[in-house]
Order: C-alpha cells, then sequence, then structure tokens
C-alpha cells in the first residue's frame, strides 16, 4: 500500500507530466508547431530557460506562453516543496528509529524531544 507522503510525490510527477503534455498540445494546436518543436518551447518555458523561440508566435502563442510560465513558476514552486518535505520527513523518521533502537531505557525521553523537534521543523 502506498503511504500518503508517497501519493503526494507521485501525484507532483504527475501534474509535472501534466503540464509538459499540455505545453506540447498547446503550441501543437496554437502555433501548428511539430512534436518536437512543441516540446521544445515547453521545456525551455516551463524550465525557465527561454531560448530563442522556434518563431514568432502569434498574440494566442504569447498569452498561452504567458500562462505555461505563470502555471510552471507555481508548480515548481510546489513540486520543489514536496519533494524536499519527503526526503527530509523520511530521514528524520530514519533518525528516530536509529536512536530509540541503540538508546534502549532512555528511548522515550529520546524520542519525545525529536518529536518536538519535528514538529517546530516542519
Amino acid at each position: 500500500m502506498i503511504k500518503a507522503k508517497e501519493r503526494a510525490l507521485i501525484f507532483t510527477f504527475i501534474l509535472i507530466l501534466i503540464v509538459i503534455i499540455a505545453g506540447v498540445i498547446g503550441y501543437m494546436v496554437i502555433e501548428d508547431l511539430s512534436f518536437i518543436d512543441a516540446l521544445y518551447m515547453t521545456v525551455i518555458t516551463v524550465s525557465t530557460v527561454g531560448f530563442k523561440e522556434v518563431h514568432e508566435f502569434s498574440d494566442g502563442g504569447r498569452i498561452f506562453t504567458i500562462f505555461l510560465i505563470i502555471i510552471s513558476i507555481g508548480l515548481i514552486g510546489y513540486s520543489f516543496t514536496r519533494i524536499t518535505t519527503f526526503f527530509i520527513e523520511n530521514k528524520l523518521r530514519h533518525l528516530i528509529i536509529g536512536v530509540t533502537t541503540k538508546t534502549g531505557k532512555n528511548s522515550k525521553q529520546i524520542l519525545l524531544v525529536i518529536n518536538r523537534l519535528m514538529e517546530i521543523i516542519l
């Protein structure tokens, strides 16, 4: 069974994939680009690299690009937060497990301290 944190991470990657697919389809429909050109434009837009456009865009293409940039910036922030949280929480969980197995009798006090630190950090 997949845990909630793992589901959130998978959901993040699915969102990234959806934005890339939507960008490719959008450029292919609005600007009549080939798949490769549409993928290229989507990747340089989503990644905020911003290399040269494959050709001069129409007003519709420019508006689509504006929305793709806005969505991508939000998605990058969300993704970074989710991925970082996933790894930090897993590291702390392993730290707690390691501390409790090594300490034996004093594990309850140490566990309470580490639990409080996790609440403050997260």
